[in-house]
């Protein structure tokens, strides 16, 4: 009786464990679908913060005097953040639809895959989105990337050696 009851139970558990089921949300398990979400989100919470920051830099507006240093200094600073606002605006739009875009096209890839039987997500196509975002971020300002001529020919201190006798000698 033991034996039958251990058999069936043995069988279950093999003929469990060996189906494989398809995933409801695959993007889920997207690392790509996963940092676009991530950056839609950061940009979205950083252009609510930015117009609630226009509301007290309007305030400031109103409240300075006319002819004033505070008024010329409140009109910059509003111009600078609805500047921002809409730069994060449009970033936040953009991942977004990145996002979606890529929920699709992983649903379709991911039942490729799956019917293949092959190992989902590519681990390859993450390393090239890594280095395609570097390089998108990268500081376009020459300047800020080469060392200046000066600090390149500046001459590092005289190195301090030690002699046979354990004395020092400069160089």
């Amino acid at each position: 009786m033991k034996f039958v009851t251990f058999t069936i139970l043995l069988f279950a558990a093999l003929a469990l464990s060996g189906c494989r089921k398809e995933e409801p949300n695959p993007e889920l398990l997207d690392p790509i679908y996963v940092d676009l979400d991530k950056r839609a989100n950061d940009s979205q919470k950083a252009y609510d913060e930015e117009v609630k920051k226009q509301v007290d830099l309007k305030a400031a507006l109103e409240k300075a005097e006319p002819n004033s240093i505070e008024l010329k200094n409140a009109e910059r600073d509003l111009a600078k953040s609805e500047h921002s606002a809409l730069f994060l605006d449009q970033n936040a739009r953009y991942y977004r639809i990145r996002a979606k875009r890529r929920a699709l096209v992983d649903k379709l890839t991911y039942k490729e895959a799956f019917s293949l039987k092959k190992p989902w997500p590519d681990p390859h196509e993450y390393s090239d989105y890594l280095v395609n975002t570097r390089l998108n971020e990268v500081n376009l300002n020459w300047n800020a990337r080469v060392p200046k001529l000066q600090s390149r020919l500046e001459k590092p201190p005289p190195k301090v050696e030690k002699g046979k006798e354990g004395g020092e000698k400069p160089e």
